[in-house]
């Protein structure tokens, strides 16, 4: 199962639900409206085998203070 978390109109983190309750979680920004969504790792690397609490720190902990605030 994969899910988009949108942050802004701009950038959104997709998730993936891995076996045994884990999940990996990319940033995906798209600057333009006529750009594709596309994976960013320029201020915050994807992360592999977080919990569901990691992915909530992920989110408001990296993700957000990078690309939102």
């Amino acid at each position: 199962m994969s899910k988009w978390i949108e942050l802004s109109e701009n950038v959104a983190v997709e998730v993936h639900e891995r076996e045994g309750n884990l999940f990996d979680a990319c940033v995906v920004t798209k600057w333009y409206k006529s750009d594709p969504w596309s994976i960013e790792e320029d201020y915050v690397k994807a992360a592999n085998g977080l919990s569901s609490m990691q992915v909530y720190g992920y989110i408001e902990y990296e993700v957000k203070p990078a690309y939102i605030y």
